[in-house]
């Protein structure tokens, strides 16, 4: 993951796929992980939660300003799915 800089979407989807790919390992192995998938593993880890502290502040600042001028305006709000909370929260365990 090292090199160039890579936008939001294009690092989200760089680390998709090593958190993928680690997973992969993992579920296909009957031993430990390698050091290789673990290194990977972290490696990915780190972004994400970064993109995550991030949309977290826009879910909780610009969302509810958004939605407010929503309703001002008589249409409906921007609703987050249940399915991408536990998403969240389970990538916060």
């Amino acid at each position: 993951m090292t090199g160039g800089k890579a936008g939001p979407e294009e690092g989200l989807r760089y680390t998709a796929a090593g958190l993928t790919a680690a997973l992969g390992a993992v579920e296909s192995a009957d031993r430990t992980p390698p050091s290789q998938v673990r290194a990977l593993y972290a490696e990915c880890l780190a972004p994400l939660r970064r993109e995550l502290e991030k949309w977290k502040t826009v879910e909780s600042d610009a969302l509810p300003k958004l939605n407010q001028q929503l309703k001002d305006a008589g249409l409906a709000p921007v609703q987050i799915a249940a399915l991408e909370r536990e998403a969240e929260e389970s990538l916060a365990k």
